[in-house]
Formats: structure tokens, C-alpha cells, sequence
């Protein structure tokens, strides 16, 4: 599934914000858009159709067998029917039958993969997927001309997969796409991380009614909807660690961290996959999953979250959300894919172009959403001194701070209105900060922040500016970068001294970077992944650090169709530039 995003950016009641989402989720997009899971579109699928009567598990025999229906074939597995029909390219490298066996490759890898993710999430002690107690899982593989109880079974081209529960059987089926090549280059690859993504759709449906509309209705599945698809995109990395089609997702992620982590809007779940997968790494692992699907249901998702949290002596939510953004802000020491998801435009990194204090206050368009960030990158010192001001009442921030050789973050409450905090580092590198929005209710926020860095008289640091934003590790022989001005899409945004930013609507009205100049805005490096496939080790990248202008007042249209454009390739690598 896919959504442009593009500013300004209006908040909407949830029919209409539902109305929206279907439209910009494949409804009414086109073919070319990025393709995801349709399964949170519920009955709303376009594509929806009466299922096929499952098969008892008890009367089934483990082999190609023909069910009553038009046109398909069948191969049942332990745990599977995969159906195909005959209405497919059998010039198509994915679909050959090289050893006459009669089922094509697709086919095969489908159903290996389906058995694969299903021993995986065993393994990992989630419970079965809904309904294999009693049913043979009924895979279908779409648009392949096969006529089930009367209905074609199609699905469009805009989505991979998706899943849905019989309600005659209580049972989870499948609906696979039968090409995946206008969206990658790496087709069965993908096949088999999405196999592992609809299977854990069934795997919730267990503790969370996802499909029962009255039991979950509209108005509570698009505030939890994100969690859903987040953490079945995150076990496409724990089962398939080597495929890393949603690397594109956490990219789009990044470039927006104003917007919450609760967001779903088509595309923004998806890349909030590497939240369930900070809880799953530093909180818990897929015991602390465990819990909260448990009570998602009766607590709701952000209420299990927290009880979990707490039952497991781990911080509060508020707390572990602002860690996150703070890690987030340098994912390559946190995450083991963490270099795929840096680009020229991720994560929106925010630095001082001239010298300290660096004094900022967000556009309308980057202002945080409950449990969105602003992220900032200032030089190493001995000590950050950090106030906020001209925030609305009642609104809560905490401040997260780490540095890539500490990347456990701290975490500590910023209020508005009252004396500086002054937090002591060990001066050994530059500072990933996130200050986060962590009020009760939902609304983008506005504030005007001061972000400074101290030296410890005794230190013998010549830092005279802060880091020239080159992606070094804080060597302290800074001079100041080059003066610049450039427009940011903020109202009244000011910088220290030498520095504005000016409101601008208009793209054209930007002026072009200076060869060789340094921003208000850092965006951080891009780097090309290591050839050796399946390598999840740091060592196994090669990073190499760029600079690029970015002004925050291009319409994320634009943004958004440069992180589309890196998607011509399945494995999302990031390309130097």
C-alpha cells in the first residue's frame, strides 16, 4: 500500500481520515504506487470474495489433490493448501515447473515459505495462527483464474497480499498477488518475507478481533491499526533477516519523525516496524510481544504496551518512545539493518549551521505530533544545556539523548517556562538528540527550544563551531562551516546569530545550495549495503558520508517521490550519492 504525504498538513476526523486512507491505500491509487499488505482495509478490500470451504486437517492427505472448484490446482503441506489456477505467464522465470512436477517455482516457494514463517513464530512461542487447530490454511494465489463458489479470486496489482478470517469457519486464508515485478526486482525473495507478514496477521487474530468490525470498529482500528502492520513488517526481519524489502518503509519513516509512530496512513506503519523491533531488541524480545498482544484487545494496543512495560520493570511508555527517537536519529548503532534506512533525506536531522546556542522553533509543518520528534545533532562537550519555551499549556516533552559511542539513550522531562536543564556527556562525540512530544492527547505542538553545548574549564577542546555535519566521529578541531541562509517552510523560524530560515510555499523560490556549503539541516549519510548477502554484521557495510542541502519547506509530494524512486529494487539498498 502507498500514500503521498504532502504538506500542509491538516488533521481529520476519523471518517474522513478513513475515507482518505482507503483512496490513497490502493482503492482508487495506481498500479505504479509501492505495494503492501491490503489485509487493514477489512471489508473495504475491493477484492474481498466468498472463500472456498476449508479442509479438516484430520481428513487430509499430504498431496496434490483437486478440490471443487474451477480451474485450480492444489498442494497441501503440513499446515497448507496453496491454490493456483492455469491463467499464468509460463515464460516467467518465476513461474517454471523445471522439475515437471507440475507446481510451478512460485508456487513451491510459496508454500516452503509459509511452512518456514509458521515453524519460526513456533519457535518463538506465539500461538498458532487462527484456525490451524481444526483447518488446513487456505493460500490462494490470485488472479491466476481460479472461480471459487462462483467469485473470481483477484487481487489488484497495487498489493502483495493480504489476509482475511472465514467467518462460516473461523479461519484465517490468504490472498497472494501472482507478480510482484512491478515493485522489485527480487520477486521470490519478497514472496517469502510476505508469506512471513500475512502469516502473523493470523497469528494476532489469536488475541486481537482485527477483522471484527464491531468488536474493533472504525473509529478504534485506525488508532491501533499501525501496530498491527508495524510488528508483521518486523517479523518479515526476524524470520528473513536477509531480504530487507521494508528498508524503503523506515526511510519514508524517518523523513517525517514530527508525525507520530501511531500514524497509519497507507505507508507510515510499515516503517514503523523498527518501534516493535526496539522493543523486540532492547525491551523483551518476543516474550514482551507476547504480552502485549495478550491484553492488546482488552486494554488496547498503547494500554498493553505500557502494562508490559511495566510488569517487566522497563520504563514507561513515554520514556522508551523518546529512547527510541533518540537511537533513531543514528539507526546504525541501534538496529542491525540500521545503514539501509539512512538516505539523503532520513532521518530529518536538525543541526546548527552557525555557533552555539542553537535556537529553534518548527514550522506548522514539523511541529511533533503526540509521540513524534524533532531530532537534532549538536557537536560533543562536556556537558548540553537544553530549555523550551512558548509551548502550550499542558503540553509534556521529554528530551532523549545518546551519542554513537553510548547509544543507550537518556532520558530527561523538559519543561516549558522554567530553568535550563543542564545534563553532563563524556565529550567524546556529538550528541543525537530527540525532543519529543509525550502529551496525553493527540495534536501537532509548537515551542521555540535552546539547544547549547558547554566545556568543562579544564577540557582542551578548540571546537569553535559546532560539527561540520561531514558524518566524522567529533574530531575537535572544528573551525566554523561556511555562513548560510535557506529557506525552511518555517513561520518565523530563527537560528543563532548569521541565521534565518524563511517561510516559503513555493519550491521554485528556494534557492539552489552553494557547492560545497553546510544547512540549517543535516540529513546524515547515505550508504551502499555490502555485496555479501545475508551479512547482518555493522563490520559487513561500507558508509560514506554525504552533505546535501535540504530545505523542510519542499512538499513531502516531492520527498516522498525521491523515497519512491529508491524503491525500483526489492532490497532497498541505499545508494551513495
Amino acid at each position: 500500500m502507498s500514500a503521498c504525504r504532502c504538506q500542509p498538513r491538516v488533521r481529520l476526523p476519523w471518517l474522513t481520515f478513513l475515507v482518505l486512507l482507503l483512496f490513497w491505500c490502493g482503492i482508487s491509487s495506481s498500479d505504479a504506487e509501492a505495494a503492501r499488505c491490503a489485509t487493514g482495509l477489512r471489508s473495504a478490500n475491493p477484492a474481498a470474495f466468498t472463500p472456498l470451504r476449508p479442509l479438516a486437517r484430520r481428513a487430509a492427505a499430504r498431496i496434490i489433490a483437486p478440490i471443487p472448484t474451477t480451474g485450480a490446482n492444489v498442494l497441501a503441506t503440513e499446515h497448507f493448501r496453496v491454490l493456483w489456477g492455469n491463467n499464468y505467464n509460463r515464460f516467467d522465470p518465476d513461474w517454471l515447473d523445471d522439475n515437471g512436477d507440475g507446481i510451478p517455482l512460485w508456487v513451491e516457494v510459496l508454500a516452503a515459505a509459509m511452512e518456514e514463517a509458521y515453524a519460526s513464530l513456533e519457535q518463538h512461542g506465539f500461538p498458532e495462527p487462527y484456525g490451524v487447530e481444526n483447518f488446513f490454511l487456505d493460500v490462494y494465489v490470485g488472479n491466476t483464474g481460479i472461480v471459487a463458489e462462483g467469485y473470481s479470486v483477484t487481487i489488484p496489482a497495487g498489493y502483495y497480499a493480504y489476509t482475511e478470517i472465514d467467518p462460516d469457519y473461523d479461519v484465517a486464508y490468504f490472498v497472494f498477488n501472482n507478480d510482484f515485478s512491478t515493485f522489485t526486482g527480487h520477486e521470490l525473495e519478497v514472496l517469502r518475507v510476505v508469506a512471513a507478514h500475512e502469516l502473523f496477521h493470523a497469528v494476532q487474530r489469536v488475541d486481537y478481533p482485527w477483522d471484527d468490525e464491531i468488536a474493533v470498529p472504525d473509529s478504534r482500528w485506525y488508532r491501533e491499526l499501525w501496530w498491527i502492520e508495524a510488528t508483521a513488517t518486523w517479523m518479515e526481519e526476524i524470520i528473513h533477516p536477509e531480504v530487507n524489502d521494508y528498508a524503503s518503509f523506515v526511510r519514508e519513516f524517518l523523513a517525517f519523525p514530527e508525525d507520530s509512530i501511531t500514524l497509519a496512513d497507507g505507508e507510515r506503519e510499515y516503517g514503523a516496524a523498527i518501534f516493535p523491533g526496539y522493543l523486540w531488541l532492547l525491551h523483551g524480545g518476543a516474550a514482551r510481544w507476547r504480552e502485549i498482544f495478550n491484553r492488546a484487545f482488552e486494554l488496547g494496543v498503547e494500554g498493553a504496551i505500557e502494562t508490559a512495560l511495566a510488569e517487566g520493570d522497563e520504563p514507561p511508555l513515554a520514556e522508551v518512545v523518546t529512547a527510541f527517537w533518540s537511537a533513531a536519529a543514528h539507526p546504525e548503532d541501534t538496529w542491525p539493518d540500521g545503514l539501509l534506512y539512512r538516505s539523503n533525506f532520513a532521518p530529518r536531522l536538525f543541526q546548527p549551521a552557525e555557533a552555539l546556542p542553537y535556537e529553534f522553533s518548527p514550522a506548522f509543518t514539523l511541529a511533533p505530533d503526540r509521540f513524534g520528534a524533532n531530532l537534532f545533532r549538536l557537536p560533543a562537550g562536556d556537558f548540553l544545556e537544553a530549555g523550551i519555551s512558548q509551548t502550550a499549556p499542558g503540553t509534556r516533552w521529554k528530551l532523549g539523548i545518546s551519542t554513537a559511542t553510548d547509544p543507550i539513550p537518556v532520558v530527561l522531562d523538559i519543561m516549558g517556562g522554567q530553568e535550563n536543564l543542564r545534563y553532563a556527556t563524556d565529550g567524546s562525540a556529538p550528541l543525537y538528540i530527540a525532543l519529543v512530544n509525550v502529551s496525553g492527547t493527540e495534536g501537532y505542538q509548537s515551542y521555540r527550544s535552546l539547544l547549547d553545548i558547554g566545556f568543562s574549564p579544564a577540557g582542551d577542546d578548540n571546537d569553535t563551531a559546532p560539527d561540520n555535519g561531514t558524518g566524522d566521529s567529533g574530531d575537535d578541531n572544528e573551525t566554523d562551516p561556511a555562513d548560510n541562509t535557506g529557506d525552511s517552510g518555517g513561520d518565523n523560524e530563527t537560528g543563532p546569530a548569521g541565521n534565518t530560515w524563511e517561510n516559503s510555499e513555493d519550491a521554485a523560490a528556494i534557492p539552489p545550495a552553494a557547492a560545497g556549503s553546510d544547512s540549517g539541516c543535516f540529513i546524515g549519510s547515505a550508504a551502499a549495503r555490502d555485496p555479501i548477502p545475508g551479512n547482518k554484521n555493522n563490520s559487513a557495510f561500507s558508509a560514506s558520508a554525504v552533505k546535501e542541502l535540504f530545505f523542510p519547506s519542499l512538499s513531502r509530494l516531492m520527498i516522498s517521490q525521491k523515497v519512491e524512486d529508491s524503491r525500483q529494487d526489492g532490497k532497498s539498498e541505499v545508494t551513495s550519492q
